[in-house]
């Protein structure tokens, strides 16, 4: 009788352990995809900025990574965020400089028709494996030369 017993305590605890250890892997695998996502918004982001920041002409061609489990990321870029969205996680990275998500002719723009440009411009949704282009570019701003980021799909 003791032999049983202690038989069906060894199994209890068995799953108990094993239950818990893929409890802990599982939400383990969770955050680390979370933080493998908010690592590629600020990538991205960090990107735009250091551009911006060199104060020069440039074009940079960057691909949406996917995640190390295989989870794909789509990205959808506005105006003021980098929103990604992986599997269950999803977050929100804002980078310094604003992403102008519209093509510029070369023409003089002011505040008013730069706010226009940015609200009536559509969301960008890329996904991991294409490619993102951050162009920056001299622009005449309020009758000065400044130098806007844009971003758009390659």
């Amino acid at each position: 009788m003791d032999f049983v017993i202690s038989k069906v305590a060894a199994s209890i605890c068995a799953l108990l352990v094993v239950s818990i250890l893929s409890g802990l892997l599982g939400s383990t695998q969770m955050v680390d995809d979370a933080s493998e996502l908010k690592n590629t918004l600020r990538q991205l982001c960090r990107l735009v900025d250091r551009a911006v920041r060199s104060g020069s002409e440039s074009v940079l061609e960057w691909t949406v990574p996917t995640l190390s489990d295989g989870h794909m990321i789509t990205l959808i870029l506005t105006s003021g965020a980098v929103r990604g969205e992986a599997g269950s996680s999803r977050d929100t990275y804002q980078p310094a400089a604003p992403l102008h998500l519209w093509h510029h002719a070369g023409e003089e723009l002011n505040r008013t028709q730069v706010q226009l440009l940015d609200r009536d411009t559509p969301e960008l949704r890329i996904e991991s494996g294409h490619e993102v282009v951050v162009t920056t570019k001299l622009v005449v701003f309020e009758n000065a030369l400044t130098l806007f980021a844009f971003v758009l799909p390659g």
